[in-house]
């Protein structure tokens, strides 16, 4: 496994970027067992999760918090985790355009120097928190781009162009996070569930699998179980996932995480697909 840090710079933030990225290669059982030199050759290209950070989090939080280098090692999966800089992967009208950053620069670099994948089929997205929301969004936005979405906690989190709360909730009773964070403008896109997964299927496009989870006592429980009962009104593949005991917190989404890889969420092939080596003349 190359577990790396990459700093990128970024033309639509005008700075770098660092951003963790997890590549599989081969393990002791690989070599032991004399599949070095096949597993490892030029064209290899990976399966590629993307999974985001929540709220006053960077790139480094799944590698502290979760065994993700491990689970991405076990399956041949390439993980990719940006920083977002607490700026609630949005656009910024004064500002940069922080959701295009991370759905479309950093893809574009990323590919041009990693073996990453980029069919449909092998790309996954996912996150906690603020990152939830913003699999969750993406999924729909960009369902050319990925087959599946996990969306650990909070993914209804109440800022312009992310998912709404319910209509009926009450704007003073919403929790407040507790940190600094961006000043999103009013006129940010704003973005609607219900009505962009309309237009999906009025257009006849594929939607991705959808996984919603959340712990049964966290703050954002209530409102991702609205958003679950909602898709599904709708005919949507989503599945939603709960434990009891759990709030908004590290035990959960490690929990959660191990049991998308367990119980095969994602559609991993657990190796490598290759391309024809183009000679040189």
């Amino acid at each position: 496994m190359a577990l790396m840090t990459i700093n990128v710079l970024s033309e639509l933030l005008g700075m770098p970027v660092d951003v963790t990225v997890c590549v599989p290669t081969y393990t002791v059982d690989d070599i032991t067992a004399g599949r070095s030199r096949e597993i490892c050759r030029p064209g290899m290209k990976c399966q590629t999760l993307w999974l985001f950070h929540g709220g006053a989090g960077n790139h480094l939080d799944y590698v502290k918090n979760t065994n993700i280098v491990r689970y991405a090692e076990e399956n041949k999966l390439a993980v990719v985790m940006p920083s977002d800089f607490n700026m609630g992967y949005t656009d910024h009208t004064k500002g940069g355009k922080y959701y295009t950053f991370h759905m479309e620069e950093l893809p574009r670099i990323l590919r041009s120097i990693l073996p990453l994948s980029a069919k449909r089929e092998d790309n996954f997205i996912g996150g906690l928190s603020g990152g939830s929301a913003m699999a969750l969004k993406s999924a729909i936005l960009y369902p050319e781009n990925f087959s599946v979405a996990l969306c650990m906690s909070g993914g209804g989190l109440p800022i312009p162009g992310q998912i709404p709360f319910k209509s009926t909730d009450d704007p003073a009773k919403r929790r407040k996070v507790g940190f600094p964070g961006p000043e999103i403008p009013a006129d940010a896109e704003p973005f609607d569930l219900i009505e962009e997964v309309k237009k999906l299927q009025a257009e006849k496009r594929e939607i991705p699998k959808l996984y919603l989870a959340s712990g049964d006592r966290d703050w954002g429980f209530e409102n991702l179980k609205f958003a679950y009962e909602s898709l599904r009104e709708l005919g949507v593949d989503c599945e939603f996932h709960s434990e009891e005991g759990f709030g908004h917190e590290w035990d959960f989404w490690e929990l959660t995480l191990r049991k998308a890889f367990k119980n095969n969420w994602f559609p991993l092939r657990k190796g490598y697909s290759y391309i024809r080596e183009v000679e040189e003349r």
